[in-house]
């Protein structure tokens, strides 16, 4: 047997155990619900006009048109979004692909080790009853085709309008998850030896951001309305679409549709985001301390442009921030800031960026010194999955009830 055609038969073996891992994860974390909070975002329509998170809605509402059964219940929303999150994992397992097929030989083990520490992350996050048919599932699907356009250099054009879409499923992908494009984008407009190829993605780069930044003020400034009667059928819907025929989401409502600021009525989730942060901190410290000294190794020697490029993979992270302490969903955040340096370190050793390949083997080399680095990757955040959605995971919770008591703060 030839060395591709091992190392072909090898990919096929990790990629099956992979899948076997995520039936497991379905196992065990699958929600067998789906919370009214999600349910209620599929009754929101262009219908109404260009409102805020109105795409999955839309395109639900359409295809209700066209199949011959009704949509418009709890019972095919419900099968609707398994089917979606099915798809969600195909297309991860496709991105897994991808990379194993790029990647060069030498650097084949760091790859597969950094995509089974992305998906002990991921495989558990989308089936809980709380995140159960969540519309993140959709931009996730179009900014991972984004980012293999990227890192192939090909079709790369195609990101432009792909982004607008995820801006249209969620604003708040601005903060959560453009982070990746951008610094991929940038990156490659920085760092690139062909003169076209950094005019190309330094153009790809403002139009996106601009495209992104218009599309966020406008969802956030002008997108709302004061029809009772749009409210009153969006509730309507809302209801018919949840598990009890009667709930819905009057948080989304209040700040998608009628503008509100929802900070007041969040106010008790941000007491407890700010209880439990410094348990997840320092649980998770070794993670900190290893992108401290990766990041450091990466920058060291570094300047000019060259220096712009890896300052922007390193920092990328941070449009987190203003969604950290405006809002409280602090598990959809914890798991963001791993999807972003997880999968841009992957990006970049399949893109063969040397400095990336030497940084990240330099602090493999210096943690195994101490403790398996491959363990301290994959075993170890087993014990907090799954993250859930306004508090972190359970473990974080519980550690904060027991040293950090709500009393305190009343």
């Amino acid at each position: 047997m030839n060395s591709n055609a091992k190392i072909k038969k090898q990919n096929l073996i990790f990629l099956l155990t992979l899948l076997v891992f995520a039936i497991l994860c379905f196992l065990k974390d699958f929600g067998s619900a789906m919370s009214h909070y999600n349910s209620t975002l599929y009754s929101f329509s262009y219908k109404y006009g260009f409102i805020s998170r109105g795409f999955v809605g839309s395109c639900y509402h359409a295809l209700n048109k066209i199949v011959p059964i009704d949509l418009m219940t709890y019972q095919s929303l419900y099968v609707f979004s398994i089917a979606m999150t099915i798809v969600l994992l195909l297309t991860i397992f496709l991105f897994y692909y991808y990379c194993l097929s790029k990647c060069s030989e030498e650097n084949l083990h760091n790859i597969r080790m950094l995509i089974v520490f992305f998906s002990v992350f991921t495989f558990s996050n989308f089936w809980t009853a709380e995140n159960l048919g969540r519309i993140d599932i959709y931009f996730i699907i179009l900014l991972l085709i984004s980012v293999i356009l990227v890192v192939e250099d090909k079709l790369a054009w195609l990101v432009i309008p792909l982004i607008g879409i995820c801006m249209c499923v969620h604003q708040g992908f601005t903060f959560t998850n453009a982070n990746l494009i951008l610094a991929l984008l940038f990156f490659r407009a920085m760092t690139s030896k062909e003169k076209n190829t950094r005019k190309k993605y330094l153009i790809y780069f403002i139009i996106t951001f601009a495209e992104i930044c218009v599309l966020f003020l406008y969802f956030e400034l002008f997108s709302h309305m004061s029809d009772t009667g749009v409210v009153n059928e969006l509730i309507s819907t809302s209801m018919n679409l949840s598990k009890s025929g009667h709930d819905y989401n009057e948080t989304i409502l209040n700040h998608e549709i009628l503008g509100q600021g929802v900070f007041e009525d969040e106010i008790g989730y941000h007491i407890i985001n700010l209880r439990e942060l410094p348990f997840f901190l320092i649980t998770f410290c070794p993670y900190i301390i290893i992108f401290i000294i990766f990041a450091k190794r990466l920058l060291k020697g570094e300047k000019g442009t060259q220096l712009l490029g890896y300052l922007a993979v390193v920092l990328g992270g941070l449009t987190l921030l203003p969604e950290m302490i405006l809002k409280v969903d602090f598990g959809r955040y914890a798991y963001y800031t791993f999807f972003y340096y997880i999968l841009i370190v992957i990006c970049l050793i399949v893109m063969g960026d040397n400095k990336t390949i030497d940084a990240f083997n330099s602090v493999k080399q210096s943690v195994n010194k101490k403790i398996s680095f491959g363990k301290l990757l994959i075993v170890y955040p087993l014990i907090f999955m799954p993250f859930s959605d306004w508090f972190i995971s359970d473990i974080t919770l519980r550690l904060c009830d027991i040293f950090l008591p709500g009393w305190l703060f009343k």
